[in-house]
């Protein structure tokens, strides 16, 4: 792996950046909050909100990025949407 420099010098690099920061105290608030979730509710019950990821992220994406969402995709959001839906109300 020429041109790609060995030991820890990439991480203490890295480790200097905001980006990287953000990143972390972004992994360690979503960890936190699935203890919260989970101290609170069934695991069967909190785990399909996880995929309202494939929502907020092409709705991120659109909004900050100005990507296009197709049709299909669009259409996938919406069943994604009712399916949460449906799991939530059955575990109701």
């Amino acid at each position: 792996m020429e041109g790609v420099p060995g030991g820890f010098g990439w991480l203490a690099q890295a480790l200097q950046t905001p980006i990287v920061w953000s990143a972390i105290l972004g992994y360690i608030a979503v960890f936190c909050s699935w203890i919260f979730i989970l101290k609170e509710m069934e695991l069967s019950k909190a785990f399909p909100i996880t995929s309202l990821t494939f929502i907020t992220v092409p709705l991120l994406s659109w909004i900050v990025f100005d990507e296009t969402i197709g049709p299909m995709r669009a259409l996938g959001i919406v069943i994604i949407l009712a399916g949460v839906g449906l799991l939530s109300w059955e575990a109701s």
